[in-house]
């Protein structure tokens, strides 16, 4: 039986693929978290850490740890290259 992260990863797996073909290539430790891609997407919405923590009912530091991560894991430096990662266009 297929646990809820693991749906919720695979409803995120035609996205993932479209906006980068090598993140279906990276190994499992590095795959994005149910969170973070819940971060991610409100970033892709031009959403602040603030805004994104009010609307996950997260604190603001939660949010920001996930950005961090997901700078992490994508290369990315900052947070404009990440969302340009996000939309596919890096």
């Amino acid at each position: 039986m297929a646990t809820r992260a693991n749906q919720w990863n695979e409803s995120w797996e035609p996205w993932l693929k479209s906006a980068h073909p090598a993140m279906a290539q990276l190994p499992a430790p590095t795959c994005l978290s149910p969170a973070e891609l819940r971060v991610l997407e409100h970033l892709r919405h031009g959403l602040s850490n603030k805004a994104i923590a009010a609307a996950l009912v997260l604190s603001p530091r939660t949010v920001e740890s996930h950005v961090s991560q997901l700078l992490a894991k994508t290369a990315c430096s900052n947070r404009s290259q990440l969302l340009l990662w996000a939309l596919g266009e890096r």
